[in-house]
Parts: C-alpha cells; sequence; structure tokens
C-alpha cells in the first residue's frame, strides 16, 4: 500500500502542462494573488491581511523518504493585527479532476508545515490556506461555474 501522497502529488519529472507555465508568471505578481484572494474569497479573513508584505516562499520539499514534492506556488502574508503571526498561500493549478485533490492539498499543507517547524521550531506555525484554481473547460462536478476552455474556477 503506498505511502500517503505517493501517488497524490505531482511528480517532477513527469511532462509539464501547458498552462501552468502561464499561471505560475500570472500568479507571481502579488497584485494578482491580492485580486484573487480579494476577489473570490468571500471570508472575512481577506480584510485582516497585509498585502504590501507578501513575499514568495520555497516551494519544493522533500518527505522523509527522500521523495520531492512541489507546490505550484507559496506565499507568505502576513496578518495586519500582529507583525510575528503570518498566513501561508498555498496556489495549486489543476487542468482536469482528481478524486484525491483535497488529501493532495492536504499533504502539502503537512510537509509545508513540517519544514516551517524544522526552520523555527513548532511554536506559532502559520494558518494554511490551500487554494486550487482548476482550468475549466466543463463545469466542476459540485456545480456552477464557467465553461469557456480558458475560464478558471476557484476551489476553496
Amino acid at each position: 500500500m503506498p505511502l500517503i501522497g505517493s501517488d497524490m502529488s505531482k511528480n517532477t519529472t513527469s511532462p509539464k502542462i501547458p498552462h501552468d507555465p502561464l499561471y505560475k508568471q500570472f500568479f507571481s505578481y502579488p497584485q494578482m494573488v491580492e485580486s484573487l484572494l480579494r476577489d473570490f474569497v468571500p471570508e472575512d479573513f481577506v480584510k485582516d491581511l497585509d498585502f504590501s508584505t507578501m513575499r514568495r516562499c520555497f516551494n519544493t520539499y522533500v518527505t522523509n523518504d527522500n521523495r520531492e514534492r512541489r507546490n505550484d506556488i507559496v506565499w507568505r502574508i502576513k496578518w495586519k493585527s500582529d507583525e510575528g503571526l503570518y498566513m501561508t498561500l498555498i496556489l495549486e493549478f489543476q487542468s482536469s479532476p482528481d478524486p484525491l485533490m483535497a488529501l493532495r492539498m492536504l499533504t502539502y499543507s503537512g510537509l509545508l508545515l513540517t519544514d516551517i517547524a524544522k526552520e523555527q521550531g513548532p511554536r506559532d506555525l502559520p494558518a494554511v490556506f490551500p487554494v486550487v484554481i482548476k482550468r475549466a473547460v466543463k463545469p466542476l462536478p459540485s456545480g456552477g461555474g464557467y465553461k469557456a476552455p480558458l475560464a478558471w474556477q476557484v476551489c476553496l
């Protein structure tokens, strides 16, 4: 039986999906990420983020059994209320349905928090907010969404 995450995360040797580089470039700009959160995330915590503090983070991890795992983009954003605390945003771009996507994002979140804990200790670990951006050729099974080939669906 494979370990959790063994078949769920991206294999870094597989061929690249053509839309991934475009999305990575687009969301490498802090203004685009801020707009994504403000316009698509209907949660109150977004107004409590200090977007002027956004910083891209390292997005590659090595598991205990020496396998490499990689997120598409990871951002660190401080809270307005406390300079010492921050939130970590994981952006993952997906072109096809993955029935284990939620588990894959949980694995990525755990690997990120493990790396942070190794670096700074287990105290004051950040909140992790994973977001999947799906290239929508057809609506997601959960309903709603766009049918245009280049439309996005944000899955929170």
